[in-house]
């Protein structure tokens, strides 16, 4: 969407009023928000999932002591190559604890049968609720 109103303003820069600036403000205020929300999310879960698993605590604790050293209170985005653990934590939580419930929409190309249990008519479209479809993998 972001794309599409800066190929506008560069190509009809004419037809670009105030009213377009509004919408390009209040849409990437709605994407800035949107992200923090998720990392805030998923921030969270992982912190909350560590507090539980103290080995696991100490094994990030660790590899941040060694990578980044306790003289140093933020970790950069260079740094994170280096943060193969907790990047597997991160990985882990967001498997577990999807910040954003719903998968995209699918349309199905033929008709079919999950597990027995759901039929599924061609061109259905459908969306899945994330926690469901990874907590009762025997299902799906």
């Amino acid at each position: 969407m972001l794309s599409i109103l800066h190929d506008a303003e560069e190509h009809d820069a004419d037809t670009i009023n105030e009213g377009t600036s509004l919408v390009r403000a209040n849409l990437l205020t709605a994407l800035i928000l949107a992200a923090e929300d998720t990392t805030s999310i998923t921030l969270t879960w992982a912190l909350s999932l560590l507090f539980y698993n103290r080995d696991a605590m100490r094994k990030v604790q660790q590899e941040l002591n060694f990578h980044i050293g306790k003289h140093r209170l933020l970790v950069t985005e260079s740094d994170t190559k280096n943060l193969v653990y907790l990047q597997s934590i991160i990985k882990e939580t967001l498997h577990l604890y999807p910040a954003i419930p719903l998968s995209g929409i699918h349309k199905t190309t033929e008709d079919c049968t999950i597990n027995g249990l759901f039929q599924l008519a061609l061109g259905l479209f459908s969306i899945f609720k994330k926690f469901i479809v990874i907590h009762l993998g025997k299902l799906f």
